[in-house]
């Protein structure tokens, strides 16, 4: 997570196709995070900056000319390092013999592990 990553995509066809990206079956519109280049009438790039664990998800291509059209289709996968979203918070006082109960929540690619 956190990171910039790209998929290049090369396409060929006459008339030169037109391309659509899709994350999880939603087109992907180019953004200031994500950011869609068309380099070429070849070649395309999907780029993504400060990747997200919620950037996790099925891709896809789908190239279209007045001929046919064609798609590709990829898994993204990513992984981060844990954090803490929600801290145990202020002190607590509690009585002898009396039940507390501490939550933490995390999140994580792996799921973290927890030790108190």
């Amino acid at each position: 997570a956190g990171s910039t990553h790209e998929v290049i995509i090369e396409v060929e066809g006459t008339p030169a196709p037109e391309l659509k990206f899709f994350k999880d079956g939603v087109e992907i519109k180019s953004s200031e995070r994500i950011r869609i280049v068309k380099e070429s009438e070849e070649l395309y790039k999907i780029i993504i900056n400060d990747c997200k664990l919620t950037d996790t998800g099925s891709y896809s291509v789908v190239a279209t000319n007045e001929v046919n059209q064609c798609s590709d289709f990829w898994q993204w996968h990513v992984s981060s390092p844990p954090r803490v979203i929600k801290k145990i918070g202020e002190e607590r006082i509690c009585n002898e013999k009396e039940t507390v109960t501490l939550t933490v929540e995390t999140e994580a690619d792996p799921a973290p592990t927890v030790t108190w």
